[in-house]
């Protein structure tokens, strides 16, 4: 391969770290100069049991043949492939840069090598490579280092070539121990050979995306729209689909978990009413939002028939089959984008959501608002509007019982459920400003002979219906009775209560307090107003 115009000092290069005179006579011949792609031509290497694979990076334009047991990944940016079973690794890195030569670029990328590994010394001179179908398209020069890296127990030996098209510019760095290198150069050679760069389809503005465009330029088509696609062929997926596949994919994840988290919240802090609906509606908006809009995303990218897109799009908002429908979508997109090379992850697909979309940042900025506003409106009812206003305590004795008490204004019967053996169980709660006091009286069967032992038995009970944590437990008695006294901690509240046992009549008084009203003197005075008559 002859070049034009070779410069003895590219920009960024002293003459004693590279020389650019003559690549195309170097001294030796090079190992990798032309090298058919004949499997006769590697020696003790047999090109067909190694079972050969392509790999793409279409927004690179890169395609390359690799043996088919090297494990793939790749973005929008790269293409990194990796022996498991000898630690051989390649990665291809590129970007678009207009009528770069060959030389300007090797002069950039090798001085970022010694940069980035100064344990790596160079051990060839940068010589030039021709692929089997380069022609004038493409101009490769390649250079090899040596050395031993931090954490390495032997050496390792890297391959570095340069690429270069009129409009695009590859590194393609081929890595392994040093032994392993030697061994498999013949490999390495022939994975240059069968590599080329072709027509790079990078992310389009919307409008062009609509418009069918697919170059860089804008000329093209889409192949989807394409007058001479076969439609019994296969879809081919560029880089545009991936990327709304991809985005799409976390955007319907991530709905689905500040579902989860919503319903969590809801069950977990007990909301019911119109608290309940004024928390819970802005998610629920963000969440029919996001779904929608991830799966147009996921449309757009798949590839998928009309039939499937409607019956997929009616099931996905249908209450209790929602869930399945999403499961059948997320199933089929990571399908698509496995066959493509990427990892899966929680979200999705990271490395195939282009750099210019912003939905996770969009997301989680909208979300903490929506945290941070119903914060706000929890503090501003729980100051204002939950708290009832101070009443006086009265004497409070049910006609027909043996007991008083005094509790704010006038008691409310609630009717609650009891256990068949409970018999004439009552319930009556008052509320003044933040404390809500309760007594609930109900009568047994039979006189226990051991009263404590009954009551503690009532008490672990109460303690694993509340899930509450018991941080004060104690005995008392009270004109002759014997009884407990608990303080209980959980959701944000502090509940002190007293259990008592009368003959057949158990007794059980509650205090429901914000935790900063932990030492109320109310609380006090509530518990000791309760006497037996």
């Amino acid at each position: 391969m002859k070049f034009d115009s070779f410069n003895a000092k590219p920009q960024g290069q002293s003459a004693s770290a590279l020389s650019l005179e003559d690549w195309d006579k170097p001294e030796r011949t090079p190992e990798i100069s032309h090298v058919p792609s004949s499997q006769r031509e590697l020696t003790g290497h047999d090109i067909a049991n190694l079972h050969p694979k392509e790999f793409r990076n279409v927004s690179l334009g890169l395609e390359l043949y690799a043996p088919g047991n090297w494990r793939e990944t790749k973005n929008s940016r790269s293409l990194q492939l990796h022996d498991m079973a000898t630690g051989t690794k390649l990665k291809a890195k590129g970007f678009a840069r207009q009528d770069v030569s060959i030389e300007k670029w090797v002069g950039m990328r090798l001085p970022m090598v010694t940069k980035e590994m100064p344990e790596m010394t160079q051990v060839t001179k940068p010589v030039a490579i021709r692929g089997e179908n380069w022609g004038s398209r493409v101009q490769g020069i390649v250079a090899e280092y040596q050395g031993r890296l931090p954490g390495e127990d032997e050496d390792s030996h890297l391959l570095i070539c340069c690429l270069r098209t009129d409009s695009m510019l590859i590194s393609v760095t081929i890595s392994a121990p040093a032994a392993v290198f030697a061994q498999n150069r013949a490999v390495y050679n022939w994975i240059f050979s069968r590599c080329d760069i072709g027509m790079a389809f990078p992310v389009l503005p919307a409008a062009a995306h609509k418009s069918g465009a697919r170059t860089s330029t804008g000329t093209g088509t889409s192949s989807a729209s394409s007058s001479t696609r076969n439609p019994s062929a296969p879809h081919t997926y560029d880089y545009v689909e991936i990327g709304n596949l991809a985005s799409g994919m976390r955007l319907l994840n991530l709905a689905m978990l500040i579902f989860a988290g919503m319903v969590w919240s809801v069950q977990h802090f007990h909301m019911r009413g119109m608290q309940a609906a004024v928390m819970v509606f802005p998610f629920l908006a963000l969440v029919a939002v996001m779904s929608a809009y991830g799966l147009i995303r996921m449309y757009r990218g798949s590839g998928w028939g009309r039939p499937f897109k409607v019956i997929v799009g009616i099931l996905a908002f249908t209450p209790f089959v929602n869930i399945l429908a999403i499961l059948a979508i997320n199933l089929r997109a990571s399908s698509i984008l496995r066959t493509q090379g990427y990892k899966i992850g929680l979200l999705g697909c990271k490395e195939a959501i282009p750099e210019s979309n912003h939905d996770m940042s969009n997301v989680i900025l909208l979300t903490v608002v929506l945290i941070l506003a119903e914060i706000g409106y929890a503090s501003y009812t729980n100051n204002h509007l939950s708290s009832a206003p101070e009443t006086a305590m009265t004497e409070f004795s049910p006609a027909g019982q043996h007991f008083s008490i005094n509790m704010p204004g006038k008691p409310v019967e609630q009717q609650l459920a009891a256990p068949p053996e409970v018999r004439n169980n009552h319930t009556y709660l008052a509320g003044s400003g933040k404390l809500q006091y309760a007594i609930t009286y109900f009568d047994i069967a039979d006189e226990p002979a051991e009263p404590l032992p009954f009551l503690e038995g009532i008490r672990d009970g109460i303690v694993s219906d509340l899930k509450a944590i018991i941080i004060e437990d104690k005995t008392l008695t009270r004109e002759g009775k014997k009884g407990l006294s608990l303080k209980m901690t959980g959701k944000g509240s502090l509940k002190h209560m007293q259990l008592f046992i009368a003959g057949k009549t158990v007794y059980i008084l509650e205090a429901t307090a914000p935790v900063k009203e932990d030492s109320s003197d109310k609380i006090v005075a509530f518990m000791d107003s309760f006497h037996f008559k």
